[in-house]
């Protein structure tokens, strides 16, 4: 059975960066695994749009033509109101400290029953509501 596994905007970053580098290598490696069925999310796009215009990695019309790309590929949570809610759940835990949009992205991994959430961001191996935390860069 496939492995239904949540990406983080750094790994879609990641896998654009300028040049050659192990990130880099791997983040496109990962992407490209046919064993995992990938989940992201409009918030993950956005981001990811966004990102990529600001740190000159894609002009605006190519970040732009790969989010759409990848949101055809991809299966994509929308940032709806319980995604908000169990985002707020999320930040007000005492056992996990993450930023508000982390909250967000793991509110997202949730409620789309990913098992693997793949991120930079987040601590390595932690395990929240089913959903393990995976740095794929360590």
């Amino acid at each position: 059975m496939m492995e239904k596994s949540f990406i983080d905007t750094n790994i879609f970053i990641y896998a654009f960066e300028k040049g050659e580098s192990s990130k880099k290598k791997n983040a496109i490696e990962l992407i490209k695994n046919e064993d995992i069925y990938f989940v992201s999310s409009i918030q993950v796009l956005s981001e990811f749009v966004n990102a990529t215009i600001k740190k000159n990695l894609l002009s605006k019309d190519k970040a732009v033509e790969t989010a759409l790309i990848i949101e055809e590929e991809f299966e994509i949570i929308p940032l709806d109101r319980a995604v908000f809610l169990k985002g707020m759940e999320v930040f007000r835990d005492k056992n996990i400290y993450v930023s508000l949009w982390d909250s967000l992205i793991i509110a997202s991994a949730i409620l789309s029953e990913c098992s693997v959430l793949y991120s930079e961001d987040m601590q390595h191996d932690f395990v929240f509501e089913d959903v393990k935390i995976k740095n794929p860069f360590l």
